[in-house]
């Protein structure tokens, strides 16, 4: 019996696109750890998000609470109002996306051609979400819309555009093998990685800049109690 012998993977340092999905897994499992957690708190709870700054939460550390109430306050009313569905997909977060981003975070780094599905699922999954909770926030309901869609959109556009280019760069064949890379290297892949790692890079950017026009703005909320919402 013949078949196409199993190549070794490439190591990280030789596949430096992958260097920035690690970073973005580590990123997102950061997030869902420290600002999410909030939301899956206050449902297990039983109160209302902006209620949690009344509790001593073991975790995460009180600046942290403050500037994410601030965040909602400000921006993004739907991480306060917590409906249902957005309950419910907080618990898919905590309880699977981010044990599978540590995952994809160890498979990425080490070469694991068997995450494929995972990492399909993983994005397809965050990409579907991120849909929800855009339309709710330029387009829904007016007590969750965002009163500044300029910094909403620069701050949640990245959690839609790298689930794409996470599909993108595990379709196919065995992604971090040599024959992978290389072929990925040359034609017409090689254009469409530019543009998707040149996307990635200013999608980063664009991220970061709002974050800083955001604390420009309303940073000095962070550091003083608020009545209640």
């Amino acid at each position: 019996k013949t078949g196409r012998a199993v190549e070794k993977p490439l190591p990280l340092h030789e596949r430096p696109l992958d260097l920035v999905f690690v970073f973005w897994f580590i990123a997102f499992a950061f997030s869902t750890l420290t600002t999410d957690y909030h939301n899956f708190m206050a449902s297990h709870k039983g109160v209302k998000v902006h209620q949690l700054d009344q509790f001593n939460l073991p975790w995460p550390p009180k600046i942290v609470t403050s500037a994410y109430l601030a965040w909602g306050r400000t921006v993004d009313p739907l991480l306060l109002d917590n409906p249902v569905w957005f309950q419910a997909m907080e618990w898919v977060n905590l309880v699977y996306l981010t044990p599978m981003s540590f995952v994809l975070i160890y498979a990425f780094v080490t070469g694991k051609a068997w995450v494929q599905k995972h990492a399909i699922v993983h994005s397809a999954f965050m990409f579907y979400s991120l849909c929800l909770c855009l339309a709710a926030a330029l387009v829904g309901d007016l007590e969750d819309r965002s009163p500044h869609p300029d910094i909403y959109k620069g701050i949640y556009i990245p959690y839609l555009l790298f689930p794409l280019a996470v599909l993108w760069r595990v379709w196919g064949d065995d992604p971090f093998c040599e024959s992978t890379v290389h072929a990925q290297k040359s034609g017409f892949r090689k254009i469409i990685d530019m543009i998707v790692i040149n996307g990635m890079l200013i999608t980063l950017g664009m991220f970061f800049y709002t974050v800083y026009v955001w604390f420009c703005r309303f940073g000095d909320t962070v550091f003083h109690e608020h009545p209640g919402i």
